[in-house]
């Protein structure tokens, strides 16, 4: 068993009729601890989900292939594909950019949790956790999906390439409006976001940065797509790499 691979909660046993949901979410759980994969695979499908299971990444790529989950939750330490080079792969293929991904795993350390974020995941919870608190990240983080999924199209006016408008022209643009919201970029398997409040760049994003700050990374670029959607701010919640994917895929298909 790997260290810190438990989890922390009441005894899960199989209960009759809890939490039954006319069109339950399709859970995906990446882990290679075959109990502890049973264990959330049970406590989570109490609670009305539908949950799959997989050893490994290459395994769970075919699970994707057969349906495509509502939310991923997959640990880092594993055979065959670890969880940050599956991440990855998701992040860099258009059919699955957007799926909501959480890092469930034993490394805890500081880096280890800005490496996961950075290659692409929308959150990260350490081992040993309580299986609560598995639970109320998986429906805060689809719960915020939801809401990026609400965003109205037509409010969403200034959208474009960068190969036909220069990102420093747009954020002086934006500054010059005054404009509250999320600039939100994306470039092949990458996805970024640049925070402004009042015209003021206030914060950044960028999945894939790599140790590199993430707003000095996004304004190099020079191609790619953008979109900006006002009055989201940092602190209402996070567009992370997923979640941009999922903006700007609703721009271009609207």
């Amino acid at each position: 068993m790997k260290a810190g691979a438990n989890l922390k909660s009441e005894p899960v046993t199989e209960k009759q009729g809890e939490d039954v949901r006319p069109n339950p979410p399709n859970i995906l759980v990446v882990e290679d601890e075959a109990r502890l994969a049973r264990t959330i695979e049970l406590y989570l499908g109490q609670r009305g989900y539908v949950v799959r299971t997989a050893s490994h990444g290459v395994e769970a790529l075919k699970r994707i292939a057969e349906a495509r989950p509502a939310l991923i939750i997959a640990d880092i330490m594993m055979p065959v594909m670890d969880g940050y080079a599956f991440c990855r792969q998701l992040r860099s293929d258009p059919g699955t950019c957007t799926i909501p991904f959480l890092f469930l795993t034993a490394k805890d350390d500081d880096r280890d949790r800005i490496r996961g974020l950075k290659m692409g995941a929308d959150d990260y919870l350490a081992k040993p956790c309580d299986l609560s608190e598995l639970h109320a990240r998986v429906e805060a983080l689809l719960a915020r999906v939801e809401a990026v999924k609400n965003i109205r199209p037509d409010s969403i006016s200034i959208t474009g390439r960068l190969a036909d408008t220069d990102l420093l022209d747009l954020l002086q643009m934006l500054e010059l409006h005054e404009r509250t919201g999320a600039l939100v970029l994306k470039r092949d398997g990458d996805a970024g976001t640049i925070y402004l409040q009042g015209g003021k760049i206030i914060g950044a994003d960028l999945g894939t940065a790599e140790g590199r700050e993430p707003l000095a990374s996004l304004l190099a670029w020079k191609s790619g797509d953008y979109c900006f959607v006002p009055d989201v701010v940092p602190e209402g919640g996070r567009l992370t790499t997923g979640m941009a994917n999922l903006v700007i895929g609703q721009v271009q298909n609207r």
